[in-house]
C-alpha cells in the first residue's frame, strides 16, 4: 500500500507537471487511459506476481490525477464564477465512485468468482472517460474568457 501512495504522489506532482505544460484535455484522456493497461495486466494473468506489481504502480501513479484533472478543467473551461459548485458536484460523483466503487467489485465477485467483469467494466469507463476529454476543444486561455466576457456584455 504504501508503494501505490509513493507512486501516487509521483503521479500527482507529474500531472500539475503535465497540466502546465500542455493542453488539459489531453493531459487528462491520457491519464483516463493509463489504467486501462492495468486492467489489461491483471486480466490477462492476474495471478502474475509481475502483473500485479506492474499494475499496482500504473493505478499508483494514476491515482489521485483525475482529481487534478477535474479542479484543472472546471476552472479553465467554466472560470472561477461556477468552480465552487462544479468541482464540488464532480468531486461528489467521484467520490460517490469510491465509496460505492469496491461494493460493486464485490458484488461482480461474488457473482461470478473473478474481479473480470469489474477489471472490464473499469476499463469500459476509463475509455469513455477519455474519449469524452478528447473531445473537448482547446482549454480556454485567460484571453478567451476576456473576450467571452466583453462579447456577453456587448450583447
Amino acid at each position: 500500500a504504501s508503494d501505490v501512495y509513493k507512486r501516487q504522489l509521483v503521479g500527482r506532482l507529474g500531472t500539475g507537471f503535465l497540466l502546465d505544460r500542455f493542453p488539459g484535455h489531453l493531459v487528462g484522456a491520457i491519464a483516463f487511459i493509463i489504467p486501462i493497461i492495468a486492467c489489461a495486466l491483471l486480466l490477462t494473468d492476474g495471478s502474475s506476481t509481475i502483473n500485479q506489481t506492474l499494475a499496482a504502480i500504473i493505478f499508483g501513479l494514476t491515482l489521485g490525477s483525475e482529481v487534478d484533472v477535474i479542479a484543472y478543467l472546471a476552472a479553465k473551461y467554466f472560470g472561477l464564477k461556477s468552480f465552487g459548485a462544479l468541482y464540488g458536484a464532480m468531486v461528489m460523483a467521484l467520490s460517490m465512485g469510491t465509496a460505492f466503487g469496491p461494493l460493486g467489485a464485490g458484488a461482480l465477485y461474488d457473482h461470478y468468482q473473478s474481479y473480470d467483469q469489474f477489471l472490464m467494466l473499469t476499463a469500459l469507463l476509463m475509455g469513455l472517460s477519455a474519449i469524452a476529454l478528447f473531445s473537448l476543444a482547446k482549454t480556454p486561455t485567460a484571453d478567451d474568457r476576456l473576450a467571452e466576457i466583453a462579447e456577453a456584455e456587448a450583447a
